[in-house]
């Protein structure tokens, strides 16, 4: 298990946390609010704590050349963090993994202003993403190309703590890692929760997002030996639109939903190269789709 060395709060915290995403008890109402998490981690007595995986063990998957991203993916494109937290995976993947642009969002500003200062050559964002747009204008705010990839490191398992509210909130959080994609991107879901879970959540996003199966993994940890694996869920943005688009309405779970612009007029995830843009991205009406979610989690 990956711990914040001399930081036991932040250690009761993960094991906390860890058990809950196995079911083995009820969240509490006070552990089940994110920012909690988030204080347990004492960003000034530690310079980074590792949720969930290292590095070491993402490596293989994450790397540029390792996923089928967009066809025609330029150094310029996006890597967005769901959640960043204070790890190092922003780091890693800009380091390591071969990407230029990496863009790191979390709602906590304690999080974003120590990583800032850590790693100034990066993009550290303040922002809520579980916000109507809040994907796309953070692309924007950082001023850099389109979205090709959005990686997720257990920030929709602490989401999803938060019982009925979380479970709304995890419906509008998704819907914004999937709108801020361009057509092609991918969605990597690294979380606590078996694949069978991941794949039932996304099951009512279908015509717009579909999992690549051969590319879904699971992971153990030697530390976690006695838990169940890790799961690793990739999902591709579909660019076939128009018969997403024909899908969505004639289920009747289709919302025009307007995706904010960035300083070009452009909409986020504009494919200038294949004529289409996220602006066309038909999403499921929030009501509905934070309906399944809680379905799901009711009866999982």
């Amino acid at each position: 298990m990956v711990t914040c060395k001399g930081n036991q709060e932040s250690t009761r915290a993960f094991n906390s946390f860890l058990n809950w995403s196995q079911g083995t008890f009820e969240m509490s109402a006070d552990f089940a609010d994110v920012k909690s998490v988030e204080s347990a981690i004492d960003v000034g007595k530690e310079s980074h704590f590792e949720w969930c995986l290292a590095w070491d063990s993402l490596k293989s998957i994450l790397c540029e050349s390792r996923l089928p991203l967009p066809a025609n993916s330029t150094p310029h494109d996006v890597v967005l963090v769901a959640g960043s937290g204070t790890s190092t995976l922003s780091v890693d993947l800009n380091r390591d993994g071969g990407y230029s642009n990496v863009i790191s969002v979390d709602s906590d500003e304690a999080c974003i202003d120590h990583m800032t200062d850590l790693h100034p050559t990066l993009k550290w964002i303040c922002a809520d993403l579980t916000v109507e747009g809040s994907a796309c204008d953070a692309v924007a705010r950082a001023g850099y190309g389109r979205c090709i990839l959005v990686v997720d490191k257990s920030t929709l398992d602490c989401i999803l703590a938060d019982g009925a509210q979380g479970a709304r909130a995890a419906a509008g959080y998704l819907l914004n890692l999937c709108r801020v994609l361009v057509p092609t991107g991918l969605l990597v879901i690294i979380s606590f929760k078996p694949i069978v879970f991941l794949k039932k959540l996304f099951r009512f996003l279908e015509s717009e997002m579909k999992v690549v199966d051969d590319l879904c993994k699971n992971i153990m940890v030697e530390t976690q030996a006695h838990l169940p694996p890790i799961s690793v869920l990739i999902l591709r943005k579909n660019c076939n639109e128009d018969s997403s688009t024909e899908s969505s309405e004639q289920d009747g779970t289709a919302s025009d939903i307007s995706i904010p612009q960035d300083r070009n007029g452009c909409a986020c995830g504009s494919d200038a190269s294949h004529g289409t843009d996220a602006a066309k991205f038909r999403v499921p009406q929030l009501d509905a789709f934070a309906d399944h979610v809680t379905s799901v989690v009711d009866t999982w």
